[in-house]
Order: C-alpha cells, then structure tokens, then sequence
C-alpha cells in the first residue's frame, strides 16, 4: 500500500515541476530591442523585435516568476517529505505484519498444544481369545486415553485365518460398542467368529498359521476432529519371556513415529497397537 504513494508522490512532483517550467516559458513577454537602421536613401528608422533570451531571463522575467519559483521549490520539499514519510510508513507496516504473523503462529501453537493435551485418544487392551468348537471368541477392552469424551462414530472388524497378513479377510462386521466414551473410560467388547474351517484351530497351535483381527473406528472428539484408526492383531504362538511357546496376541509397531501422532509420551506408549491413525477433516 504505501509502495503505490511513494511512486504517486514522486510522479507528482515531477509533474508540477515541469508543468511550471512549461506555464513560465510560454507566457512571459519577450524582450524588446530598437534596432537603428540606415536606409540607402541616409533616412533613419527604428524597428522593434523579440530577442532572444537566456536560460535564467526565461525562468525570472520579473517578480512573479521569482515567487513561483521558490514556491516550486517548497512544494518539491513537502513532495519529499511525503515520500519519506510514507517510506516510514512502510517499514511501520512491515513490522506491524511481521508482529501480527508471530502472534497469529504463537496462538495457534498455544492452541495446537491445548487439544494435544486435553482431547480424547481412542485405545485398546486386555485382548483374549477362547477357542471353542464352532469357533472363536475374541474380547477386549476399549478405552478413552484422553482428557476428554470421543463420540464413536462407526467400529467395525475383519477376521481370518493366515500364515501371515492378508490383503483380504474372511469375516466382517460391527462391534458393538457404546457412542459415547468418557475421559478415562473402557468398555469391553467381544467378537464371535463362527466361519472356521475344521482343523484351523490346530494349525493355529501348531504354529502354521495365526488369527489376525483387525479393528477400524471413526470417531469424534470434543474439538471437532474426526478420526478413522486400524488396529490389527495377531493371535498365534509367540515366545514368551521364559522362552516357551505360548498363545497369545502381539501388535504390530506403528509404522510413523511419535510426532505424527501428536500424542503426549505417557499416552503415546499405550497408542503403539495402532497401525493407521488419520485424521479426516
């Protein structure tokens, strides 16, 4: 904004000069000289006519011009004076917005670390499963790790049985599970799996294959952020810390590290059973 009067005030002043210059040389009256001249007769005569003048005759031919002048030469001051002045005012303007962005950016990290801090992080744990002859049930608890309640918006599961991960799965479903959760707050949860084939239950002992679930929510916490997470799981052997063979479930790492999440550290720990975490809006 003020780059544009910088140019309009010099442009101006430019102006007007020239313009003064033009008006004092076009109007002010010529200089006139008698001339005597001899006719071949020995009769005298007198002719008038305009000569030519100098530079400064041509800007001061009398008082007035002198006034103009110095005229002239205030308004280029004040021409001068304006430009400075809006200079200033740009560097006044620059700053201004350089303070106003680095207020803007410290609210928004203020804020930004406000709903990390206080909203609503969706987790799992305490997972079972019972093998029974029709098939297999797997339980477990979902919590709300956060500070604040998250509406559940959708849950659903995918099951089957693998040597490794699919692409595909067998079995899906909802689980049913409350809208609500409040700070702190678990529920438990339980799958049926009844679309096993004969002699899969034994492969799973014997290590050959495993049972993999996989869990997606959408959900919603209290600042408006809506979520969508995976989370699988593998229910197969495993060593334990004896060194035996025992069943029991392992999660995969998360595949992105800490600040992706955007969780805090002592949340973040129970937040490593999530595979795919993405926000949404």
């Amino acid at each position: 904004m003020a780059k544009p009067l910088f140019v309009a005030a010099v442009v101006s002043g430019l102006v007007f000069f020239l313009s003064l210059a033009g008006a004092a040389y076009y109007s002010a009256p010529g200089i006139k000289q008698q001339i005597e001249h001899t006719e071949i007769g020995g009769k005298n005569y007198h002719e008038n006519y305009r000569a030519p003048r100098g530079f400064l005759s041509f800007l001061f031919p009398d008082a007035i011009s002198i006034f103009t002048f110095w005229l002239m030469i205030a308004t280029i001051a004040l021409c001068i004076t304006a430009a400075i002045q809006i200079i200033l005012l740009q560097r006044a303007e620059t700053v201004a917005e350089k303070s106003a962005n680095a207020a803007k950016q410290s609210a928004d990290t203020a804020q930004q670390s406000y709903v990390i801090s206080e909203r609503g992080y969706l987790g799992t744990k305490n997972w079972s499963a019972i093998v029974a002859e029709k098939g297999i049930v797997v339980g477990f608890q979902i919590e709300n790790l956060g500070k604040s309640p998250i509406h559940i918006l959708s849950a659903e599961y995918e099951f089957t049985i693998n040597s490794s991960l699919p692409d595909t799965f067998m079995a899906s479903g909802q689980v049913d599970i409350p809208g609500m959760l409040g700070a702190g707050d678990s529920q438990k949860a339980t799958l049926f799996i009844d679309d096993i084939r004969a002699g899969q239950f034994a492969s799973i002992r014997e290590g050959k294959v495993a049972a993999y679930t996989r869990l997606t929510f959408h959900y919603r916490d209290v600042f408006k952020g809506i979520y969508r997470i995976i989370i699988t799981s593998r229910y197969g052997l495993k060593m334990a810390s004896s060194g035996d063979m025992t069943l029991d479930f392992t999660f995969p790492e998360a595949p992105i590290d800490r600040d992706y999440w955007d969780a805090p550290a002592e949340i973040f720990s129970g937040l490593r059973r999530f595979n795919y975490l993405e926000r949404l809006n």
